[in-house]
Order: structure tokens, then C-alpha cells, then sequence
């Protein structure tokens, strides 16, 4: 797949912390690839270029309040 990198933002004021971590599906526990956080600023954050084999990924945030716009993805 080549060199790659997970990036992810959320709405907000600025003042709330996030965080986005990137999985690979496989058989048995998913392995965690890339971590990153950033502020719920609406802009993007971006995680460093990382290698990826080819394969099935996914990735989940973790932020506290509810009903705001998350965004994100790898590249």
C-alpha cells in the first residue's frame, strides 16, 4: 500500500481534547497502528506517514461530548 498517514478533526471550540486511533482488522485482537490527538477545532489533524501493508483498516474516536461533527480517514 505504501506510505500513509490517518488524519481526523472534530468541530468545536477548541478547548476539548481528541483522539483517533487507527486498527487493522485480522483474525483474533485487532492490532492499534497509529494513535493521534488533537483539539476539537474543526481543523485537521494529521498523524506522521506511516507504511501500511494491504489489508482491511478502521478507525474509532474518543471524544466526551455528543452531537458534534467528527471527520477523518487515512490517506
Amino acid at each position: 500500500m505504501g506510505k500513509h498517514f490517518l488524519h481526523a478533526g472534530i468541530t468545536g471550540n477548541g478547548k476539548t481534547t481528541f483522539s483517533a486511533r487507527l486498527y487493522k482488522k485480522v483474525k483474533g485482537k485487532d492490532p492499534l497502528i497509529q494513535t493521534l490527538k488533537g483539539k476539537d477545532n474543526g481543523g485537521s489533524w494529521m498523524a506522521n506517514h506511516k507504511k501500511l501493508s494491504a489489508g482491511n483498516y478502521y478507525f474509532t474516536f474518543s471524544y466526551p461530548k455528543k452531537g458534534k461533527r467528527a471527520f477523518g480517514g487515512v490517506q
